[in-house]
């Protein structure tokens, strides 16, 4: 007996054994574990209904919903997955509850029940994470996909309106109305890079970048995007802050949680930033830490769940458009790092993002260096390009523009005519501007053809949407111009490209 019942209290899984009066008449311990209780409150004291802790949402479980000597008297045995559970210290669970009756001879009914308990919390949260992920990710495949084809069009439009404003003589009606839909298509452009910020398909540019420094360098910026009564604090802990991320990328996670946190805090309350470094996280690490708490309504475990979906807000219509959390994901994730939300309705939030940690010394803020915007200009040229777009707006665009600035232009729409008119080019090409995803290649592969085929040429890769083909180790010899482009981005570019230095051999 006494090896039996070391036999019994060493088992992995909770066993409690349960009379026909429902009274426990043995536990081990890992059921007392399980359940938070002490064996001498459990056995002989407890009603097995007792035994069972309460909802998440604090009401009891029904008889119905439990088996009883009652419901296994067919002799067959039952299992059970109890979700969203309870114990007596708070602490929330899943636990998976097998049942098996035993019977003496000639009894219809068992005389006692044998009930094993597995708490399978963190194979639960491990399921719900990857489904998750993997919801997520089909998300980004979706937005990446819709931003590719609407960048295209967004070419055509902010293209075509500065050649007309271009052309256009001084004081004419039409101005404004082109200045307009200019306007207009800087805003679609902007809400696009968002989503292609979450799908993770926008081509970034990591480097070091300091997180303290960059709470910092833009705390006047958060000021400007939270309420006058929001109160700002900020802790900073640990012996780095260096991370391996985009600069201007790691700006707009931080005011993207700042303006979420302002939101949620109409009346006025507390903003806390906080950095340290933890050794590890999911297994990965070292990663440089980044908390960034409210004191605002919070979030119900359904708003938590979609917290980063893009267009889910629960913002009046017109004043949200639901990218602001998504794009900290799709940002955060094309680090190599990880963010979290914790929250409670009317007990604020708290967002904790995990970057890599790395070495080196923070180039400068991109905010305190505005980005140049470049007209159709002066640029000219006379080299000769091969242009291979399959959209044909963009590709019209693109050779209108540059044969109006003198260059020689080849114009193909797929790899396959590419390699065809560069064969049957008998001068030198020196430039190849493709597009990143083209039909039946892609233009990194086209490029390392051309490459081959003619050593000296340059490469200019165009894309609205990288689809994670395009990397910046890919970028060391090559340049990248992101859709949509206005036809002076595109000149400046290939200017750029044509006038680098020729690397040592």
């Amino acid at each position: 007996d006494d090896q039996l019942h070391v036999i019994f209290d060493a088992l992995d899984e909770g066993i409690l054994l349960t009379r026909a009066d429902h009274t426990v008449m043995a536990a081990n311990h890992a059921a007392t574990e399980i359940f938070r209780t002490p064996h001498d409150e459990l056995v002989e004291h407890r009603h097995e209904f007792e035994t069972l802790p309460i909802r998440e949402d604090g009401t009891e479980f029904a008889r119905d919903e439990l088996p009883t000597h009652a419901t296994l008297s067919d002799g067959k045995p039952r299992v059970d997955v109890l979700e969203g559970i309870l114990t007596p210290d708070g602490y929330r669970r899943w636990i998976s509850l097998s049942t098996r009756p035993l019977f003496r001879p000639g009894d219809p009914l068992p005389y006692a029940v044998v009930s094993s308990f597995a708490d399978v919390t963190e194979r639960r949260r491990l399921e719900q994470e990857m489904a998750q992920a993997g919801k997520m990710e089909a998300l980004g495949r979706l937005a990446g996909g819709v931003a590719h084809d609407i960048n295209n069009i967004l070419t055509a439009i902010t293209g075509y309106t500065a050649l007309l404003l271009d052309d256009l003589p001084d004081r004419s009606p039409l101005e404004s109305d082109l200045q307009e839909i200019e306007h207009a298509a800087e805003r679609a452009a902007h809400l696009v890079d968002q989503l292609l910020s979450f799908s993770r398909r926008r081509v970034l540019g990591p480097s070091v970048a300091d997180v303290r420094g960059t709470i910092e360098q833009i705390s006047p910026m958060i000021r400007r995007v939270v309420p006058e009564d929001v109160e700002i604090e900020t802790h900073f802990r640990g012996a780095t802050a260096m991370v391996r991320a985009d600069p201007s990328q790691l700006e707009q996670v931080v005011l993207n949680l700042a303006v979420n946190a302002g939101d949620a805090m109409p009346r006025g309350g507390r903003l806390v930033f906080e950095t340290t470094t933890v050794e590890q996280y999911r297994g990965e690490g070292p990663f440089v830490l980044l908390s960034v708490s409210d004191t605002g309504i919070g979030m119900d475990a359904a708003v938590r769940a979609r917290a980063f979906e893009p267009f889910f807000t629960t913002k009046d219509v017109g004043k949200g458009t639901g990218l602001g959390l998504s794009t900290v994901y799709g940002i955060v994730t094309q680090t190599g790092g990880h963010v979290t939300v914790y929250s409670e309705p009317g007990e604020g939030s708290t967002f904790r993002v995990y970057l890599p940690v790395t070495i080196g010394t923070p180039g400068p803020s991109p905010s305190t260096a505005p980005a140049p915007v470049h007209e159709t200009g002066n640029e000219t040229g006379d080299e000769t390009i091969l242009i291979v777009e399959d959209d044909p707006a963009v590709r019209s665009l693109s050779v209108e523009t540059l044969r109006g600035r003198g260059f020689h232009v080849i114009e193909t729409s797929d790899a396959a005519h590419a390699r065809r008119a560069a064969l049957g080019h008998r001068k030198r090409i020196d430039l190849l501007l493709t597009d990143v995803v083209l039909p039946g290649t892609r233009g990194p592969e086209l490029a390392t053809e051309m490459l081959q085929q003619r050593p000296g040429i340059r490469i200019l890769f165009m894309s609205g949407y990288a689809e994670g083909v395009i990397t910046p180790e890919m970028l060391d010899g090559s340049a990248f111009l992101a859709k949509p482009f206005r036809p002076g981005d595109l000149v400046h570019a290939v200017r750029e490209v044509l006038d680098r230095e020729e690397p040592d051999a």
